[in-house]
């Protein structure tokens, strides 16, 4: 059996890592809305794919992510006033069912199969900035100034919601690479921004993890430390 290598550029024979297995990847549709054609001819493609290696004799693990965070699944939030996870779920659910309907047998791991993964790509913060206002419109024009897809910061997907629990409109960041759009040029950004609306900064919140290098930045700017580095932080010399 041979295969089209795009590294080499020619067909080879296909010899997989470990005899008799084969672990395939593909990249699902960003989910913000029904695929079309386009997404359509590789699902089938790949599925066709492990079928034959499966008829080969191999045993494959065919392993599918879908684009759950991204500008075009922010939009479609704002536009039918849910949240981008519920958009994302949402769609996800239709690609399952045109997938069925197409023949296509659904991935051995996918998304929300509790799969742990290790990426090479920086690690994406999570950093909300809530405002002192319930106006939802305040929030939402501030993202859209910040925001990549608008002329904003290079690594800043953002939107605005709306906390019902604390009756506060709140800027909602994923910041995909803080070395390029660090957090405190993000917040200075938005502090700036709210006055020209005539609102404050309440406060900021970090979802999840955070690399301890973009809070290192935050404290050199606000502290305006001069030839400071990570190496003068105690517990790293430990």
């Amino acid at each position: 059996m041979k295969i089209f290598n795009s590294m080499s550029r020619q067909k080879e024979d296909f010899v997989p890592i470990e005899p008799g297995k084969v672990r395939m990847y593909a990249c699902g549709p960003t989910v913000y809305n029904l695929i079309h054609v386009g997404n359509a001819r590789p699902i089938i493609l790949f599925d066709v794919l492990r079928r034959y290696l499966e008829y080969r004799g191999y045993d494959v693990t065919f392993v599918q992510n879908f684009t759950d965070v991204d500008d075009k699944i922010i939009n479609r939030a704002n536009e039918e006033g849910i949240t981008s996870q519920a958009v994302a779920e949402k769609y996800i659910q239709e690609y399952f069912t045109d997938a069925q309907g197409l023949g296509v047998r659904p991935a051995t791991i996918h998304p929300t199969g509790g799969v742990t993964a290790i990426g090479a790509r920086m690690p994406l913060i999570a950093y909300n900035i809530n405002l002192d206002t319930p106006n939802v419109e305040i929030a939402s024009a501030i993202a859209k100034t910040i925001r990549n897809m608008n002329g904003g910061f290079r690594y800043c997907k953002a939107m605005g919601v709306h906390l019902e629990d604390r009756n506060l409109a709140q800027v909602s960041m994923n910041l995909t690479d803080f070395t390029q759009s660090a957090m405190y040029r993000v917040f200075e950004t938005v502090k700036m921004e709210a006055r020209r609306y005539g609102v404050n900064v309440l406060g900021s919140e970090i979802v999840g993890l955070v690399p301890q290098q973009a809070l290192l930045d935050c404290a050199a700017y606000y502290l305006q430390l001069e030839g400071f580095n990570g190496d003068q932080v105690l517990e790293n010399r430990l």
